[in-house]
């Protein structure tokens, strides 16, 4: 379900080794889901090789506040 903090675990697995457009929806699911669960992953995500991935996790963990 999205924005369930259930999924957290299920997206880490799938960010590590995923292509450039699987890691970018994953960042984009992670950005739904509340109260900070999902910081690590957007924190991992914030040290992506691809740029946009990089602005995607920083705007998200800005939102956050």
């Amino acid at each position: 379900q999205i924005g369930d903090p259930a999924a957290i675990p299920s997206l880490q697995r799938a960010y590590t080794g995923a292509d450039v457009e699987t890691r970018f929806m994953i960042v984009e699911a992670a950005q739904q889901i509340d109260g900070g669960a999902a910081s690590g992953l957007l924190m991992t995500a914030l040290k992506d090789s691809d740029p946009r991935i990089r602005k995607q996790a920083a705007e998200a963990l800005g939102d956050s506040d």
